[in-house]
């Protein structure tokens, strides 16, 4: 490892949170280094984190930039748990900057569950996904990562306990999903100014952010098809994860069929979810002490 700290900052957040917007955003920074294809769940793959902290410099090349990911993984876990996540991160990184991005919590967990059907992870509804964890059933036993637990996902409550219990507070910065959207250039500006850089020179236009959907354009290229075909997973992962993280995210990212279904606010299951995160709400507006950009709980 260089003298100097592998990653300046480290964005975590929940699938579906808007992590390819901010990326896309960051990207553009002329400061900023991040890897052109955004996550690098370095500290929750275990075949990435064995390499060591110099395999994960190598996915940076510009000297002087301030480099940093963005992986939606930390927030729901992978190889590992996400405390043991955040354990490898403040073991490794003691200095590191941290920023969290959250959506709507019940709106990021029907959109996580969309997302996972139309890689044909996931099979079930969404009530019934949400039941099963309640149940504490197990997820689903050909993809069984703690990602499927869309509760988990949208429980920021308990995720920022981790961190806050691990760095200094003001170490870590808090954003929301809803005001990155609905203003990109001021919400990218503070955040850069946080990390100590220069303000932006640029506007932001998010009018053609990514939307997400449930179906994909071709079937046989998601991950739940590829993988089921016998010896494809395990030839896979003898390749370079230099090689397979940068494909998975390319194909992942263009093979969705993009859709603006969304769950029904009186629906019998979003009232469910509403109650099920109330305390991770209101864990989050303890920790923060500021309001969030969210109706359901006020």
């Amino acid at each position: 490892m260089s003298e100097r700290q592998a990653l300046d900052f480290l964005v975590f957040a929940a699938p579906k949170c808007a992590t390819t917007s901010l990326h896309e955003a960051l990207y553009s920074h002329p400061k900023i280094e991040v890897p052109r294809d955004k996550e690098l769940p370095f500290f929750c793959d275990d075949r990435m984190f064995k390499q060591g902290l110099p395999h994960l410099e190598t996915f940076f090349s510009k000297p002087n930039s301030f480099r940093g990911t963005i992986s939606p993984q930390y927030a729901v876990g992978k190889d590992v748990s996400r405390t043991e996540t955040a354990d490898r991160i403040a073991d490794l990184l003691p200095d590191v900057k941290l920023v969290a991005l959250f959506r709507h919590p019940v709106k990021r967990a029907y959109s996580h569950h969309k997302m996972l059907v139309s890689r044909n992870h996931e099979t079930r509804s969404f009530t019934e996904a949400i039941e099963d964890v309640k149940a504490g059933k197990p997820n689903l036993p050909s993809y069984p990562d703690p990602d499927m637990d869309y509760v988990m996902g949208s429980s920021y409550g308990s995720l920022l306990d981790l961190y806050y219990a691990r760095f200094n507070k003001s170490q870590i910065k808090v954003l929301y999903t809803e005001e990155l959207i609905a203003n990109p250039t001021a919400v990218v500006s503070e955040l850069v100014s946080w990390l100590g850089l220069d303000q932006l020179e640029y506007e932001i236009d998010l009018t053609k952010a990514r939307t997400g959907g449930s179906k994909p354009k071709v079937g046989a290229l998601t991950p739940g098809k590829i993988f089921a075909v016998p010896g494809v997973k395990k030839a896979w992962s003898q390749l370079p994860t230099k090689l397979t993280k940068p494909v998975e995210y390319r194909i992942n990212l263009w093979n969705t069929k993009p859709d603006d279904d969304s769950l029904d606010p009186q629906s019998e299951i979003y009232a469910e979810m509403v109650d099920l995160l109330s305390d991770e709400v209101a864990r989050l507006r303890e920790l923060t002490g500021t309001p969030n950009p969210w109706g359901d709980w006020d």
